[in-house]
């Protein structure tokens, strides 16, 4: 019995596993658990392809080894059609020209995709695929917002209908017979063109996704940063910054009998998938930039019913494990924020379990990796990144007209990692330049992503704020002015205070240090935003006159950048 030379290959991420057992289905073989690894560990097989339709199949990751035998009158076209599935380059080899193909391999290989691989076997949207739907002006839009791309597609809900079938568990021709069943699909090939655009654009995986889990480690002490005391102004301004405001599967089914506010969709259509095609975790959709949920006096109609979800009610608090300890700090995302640490508002201690034990499973928790780097030359543990953050906070003044902010952050992130004191001086113009150029390119393409939506979306009129304070970053006196020490009165009294909040939230909660940028670029960063914050203060568009933020700009930019680095590809990202 002649056989091809044996071959051992990866499965690349390129070649669905679905299609290949499919296939092997076909040809009488049973291809089981034949699915691809992940970077760090490939599933690797070896194979050869034998006369009369046997196949030897040795697959490592699993130590076993079969053999299979196609049958049936159309034996030689499923065993081509296998062979192609499998001609995967070696582990660690460049793809071979199509030249140094053979005949056959050439031939099959162009009937499978001519055009490049085909769209999964079984599809469904990719995770980072975020569908919406967005009320403009009373009128539904149902857009794809592909963080990957950094852009947004808008399909018609009929569509979407069809998107909603492929959960990765059906192929063409069952997605085709299940809407066709439906009524809301009738020719093939109008499925067939969604299917290879939205492959073509990147944005299908094959397959059931994999379910994640947390690991918990139950030991760590759950901690406030010292004076922490929350409180909410019901403006409903959180309500308004997200697009993304997400609900669990039994959240979502609980808001059944409560009709959103002027909403006229039907009601299946109030929530979609948060990512991909995955509906364990839905995302509602928005009126104008705001929740529909939200009425016209501001005011949350689940919070009322008692159906407001988990996510809302924590937020802004988030959890961060820094290997020894969970520190409970606030995103510095809303005017409320400020305004408690401020005292301008009614707050109170957030109520937490002592220890991790006692959270609820579900509950997210950030957790510091173990290595970083402080600059481009240091690499830092994290036991060292946790010193040299409790230093940092010993050493913040007590008294905050004591030292400039922003001052203070530059210094303490380019001072010597044991020094037991900080010296401020105010950073060079030049060295912030760079950041103010980043901030400026990012604010303009934040404007551009947002023309589709609402002029009275909140988003659009703070990016649009944002772009307008950043131009006038372009003038370096301008720079100078808004480093220099400020002028005494209630307001640079106010500013410096809710600088300094933002300063301990910063370190407390470890937040500059949740990128992958190196630490003190990180810091510089955050240096820049607290700039831009005070370029804000003087520079509000008339749209945004009104703005819980215009007293507050430091929480509006903080919510545009979330943790996104201005080194990093992820700038790139326009989340919905």
């Amino acid at each position: 019995m002649s056989a091809e030379p044996p071959r051992r290959v990866v499965l690349k991420p390129d070649v669905d596993a679905d299609a290949i057992d499919d296939a092997a289905r076909f040809a009488g073989w049973q291809l089981a658990n034949i699915i691809p690894g992940d970077a760090r560990h490939p599933r690797q097989l070896l194979f050869s392809v034998f006369d009369g339709g046997w196949l030897y199949l040795v697959d490592d990751a699993r130590f076993s080894q079969r053999w299979f035998q196609a049958e049936g009158p159309r034996q030689n076209e499923n065993l081509e059609r296998v062979r192609a599935l499998l001609d995967c380059e070696a582990p660690g080899a460049e793809p071979a020209p199509a030249s140094q193909h053979s005949p056959t391999e050439s031939s099959t290989a162009a009937t499978v995709s001519p055009a490049g691989p085909p769209p999964p076997h079984r599809p469904r949207l990719a995770d980072h695929v975020l569908p919406r739907l967005h009320l403009m002006d009373g009128s539904p839009h149902l857009l794809l917002h592909d963080n990957a791309r950094g852009d947004a597609l808008e399909l018609d809900l009929e569509r979407f209908e069809w998107l909603e079938l492929a959960d990765g568990t059906r192929d063409e021709e069952g997605l085709f017979l299940e809407a066709s069943r439906r009524g809301v699909l009738h020719k093939r090939s109008e499925l067939r063109a969604l299917l290879e655009q939205l492959h073509e654009r990147g944005e299908l995986a094959g397959g059931i996704a994999g379910e994640q889990r947390a690991t918990r480690i139950p030991e760590r002490e759950v901690k406030l940063i010292p004076g922490l005391r929350l409180g909410c102004d019901g403006t409903g301004s959180c309500c308004r910054t997200y697009s993304s405001m997400l609900f669990d599967r039994a959240e979502a089914e609980a808001t059944q009998g409560i009709a959103p506010p002027g909403l006229t969709a039907r009601h299946a259509r109030v929530f979609l998938p948060a990512f991909g095609a995955n509906d364990a975790i839905q995302a509602v959709a928005t009126r104008d930039g705001e929740c529909v949920f939200l009425d016209a006096d501001s005011r949350c109609v689940l919070h009322a019913r008692g159906a407001k979800p988990r996510g809302c009610n924590d937020y802004p608090l988030t959890l961060v494990d820094d290997g020894s300890e969970l520190w409970a700090v606030p995103v510095f995302e809303c005017p409320c924020v400020q305004r408690s640490f401020l005292a301008e508002i009614p707050a109170v201690p957030p109520v937490l379990p002592t220890h991790e034990s006692g959270l609820p499973e579900e509950r997210p928790i950030i957790r510091l990796r173990e290595r970083f780097e402080l600059d481009s030359d240091t690499p830092l543990a994290r036991e060292e990144l946790r010193d040299w953050v409790q230093r940092g906070v010993a050493q913040i003044p007590k008294a905050m007209d004591q030292a400039d902010a922003l001052h203070w952050l530059w210094t303490w992130a380019h001072a010597d990692l044991n020094a037991q004191e900080v010296h401020t001086s105010a950073p060079p113009t030049y060295a912030l330049a760079p950041w103010i150029q980043m901030l400026g390119d990012y604010a303009s393409r934040r404007v551009d992503s947002a023309a589709w939506r609402s002029t009275r979306d909140r988003t659009r009129r703070l990016v649009e704020w944002m772009q307008a304070a950043c131009a006038t970053l372009s003038d370096p006196q301008r720079v100078r002015a808004l480093l220099a020490p400020a002028q005494e009165g209630a307001g640079s009294r106010r500013r410096h205070a809710a600088e300094w909040a933002y300063v301990r939230c910063q370190l407390g909660g470890y937040q500059f240090a949740q990128g992958s940028e190196p630490l003190r670029s990180a810091l510089e960063q955050r240096c820049g935003r607290i700039l831009l914050a005070r370029a804000m203060l003087d520079t509000c568009p008339h749209a945004s006159a009104d703005d819980a933020a215009r007293t507050s700009p430091l929480t509006a930019v903080e919510a545009l950048l979330r943790s996104e680095s201005l080194r990093s590809a992820e700038m790139a990202e326009v989340h919905p």
